[in-house]
């Protein structure tokens, strides 16, 4: 399941919209280093689930580097746009979208 959210930088107090988790649908991925670059990899095409080869091609092409010379991966932490701080917590007054 995913989710969709307001978060909050402990560091630097931004508050701003994040992707987390997976769905059978989708794939989250950003960069582990800026936190940037939030991609969403659909798993279906044409009302079908994407073949393993469809998804590892997906992963390569995106999983290229980051501007700021960070990589993009599924697994990267949730980091602030702002500051880039993985010290991150969730909007008690933010929306919560599950998908």
């Amino acid at each position: 399941m995913g989710l969709r959210s307001s978060a909050i930088c402990r560091r630097c107090g931004r508050q701003f919209e994040v992707y987390a988790g997976d769905n059978p649908f989708i794939q989250v991925m950003r960069c582990d280093t800026c936190g940037q670059g939030e991609v969403l990899i659909d798993l279906e095409r044409d009302g079908r689930r994407i073949t393993d080869a469809e998804y590892e091609l997906e992963l390569s092409v995106r999983s290229r580097g980051c501007s700021c010379g960070g990589r993009i991966s599924e697994h990267a932490p949730i980091r602030c746009p702002v500051c880039a701080s993985e010290r991150v917590f969730p909007d008690p007054e933010g929306d919560l979208v599950v998908y």
